[in-house]
């Protein structure tokens, strides 16, 4: 019997400037899955939300002159399904 799973995928897992602030950035998180009939977006959600955490935690190890980030919009999409994160990194 199948009880759902979501799968999720960042194709290229790079965090793309946005063209209004060199500190503020978007990250899209695609996911998948056979979800269970009761699911809801939220569910979705929080599943690449800690896919975000992940991706956001390795990129202030990359430029290490950020020291924490805020999330400043989530954009959902259903076809194809992705949520796309906009993050402001602090300095």
């Amino acid at each position: 019997m199948l009880n759902g799973c979501v799968t999720t995928s960042t194709y290229g897992a790079t965090f793309q400037p946005t063209s209004q602030d060199s500190d503020t950035h978007f990250l899209k998180i695609y996911f998948g899955g056979l979800p269970k009939p009761y699911m809801l977006d939220k569910d979705f959600q929080e599943g690449t939300s800690s896919d975000l955490y992940k991706y956001a935690s390795q990129f202030m190890i990359d430029n290490p002159h950020y020291k924490s980030y805020e999330i400043q919009d989530i954009e959902h999409s259903r076809i194809p399904s992705y949520f796309k994160y906009e993050v402001l990194f602090k300095r």
